[in-house]
């Protein structure tokens, strides 16, 4: 599988960053702590994430043998998508409970975690 994900690396690595900001705008958040959020946009984010970003996770074990870079990518991109979010609901009031420092600080290391475990478990099926 590796050797069919680097014979087209460049569209996979176009994938990969089109994924996660599209995760990172529409996932976020992975739970939502903020006590005024409705519970449907409590609970949904998990799933989403989960499987989302395990197979950004995969993508990357198989694109890029440095995790760091891996990491850089995730956070980075998964900002982008915070901000493509913010600018979507500009003006509403579910910027007020999405975008709390909770939220976001627990989003990005969950997301990490979900990207890395996963980029691990890739390697080691190599």
């Amino acid at each position: 599988m590796r050797e069919k994900i680097l014979a087209n690396k460049k569209k996979m690595v176009a994938l990969a960053c089109v994924f996660l900001v599209f995760l990172g705008c529409f996932a976020f958040p992975v739970y939502n702590f903020s006590p005024d959020a409705p519970a449907a946009a409590r609970y949904s984010g998990i799933v989403i994430a989960l499987l989302g970003y395990s197979e950004i996770g995969l993508l990357h074990g198989a694109l890029y043998r440095s995790k760091l870079k891996s990491a850089a990518l995730t956070l980075g991109l998964t900002l982008v998508g915070f901000l493509c979010r913010y600018l979507l609901e500009y003006g509403e009031v579910s910027n007020t409970y999405n975008f709390t420092l909770t939220n976001i600080a627990v989003h990005l290391a969950v997301v990490l975690g979900i990207v890395l475990l996963a980029d691990s478990a890739a390697k080691e099926i190599d």
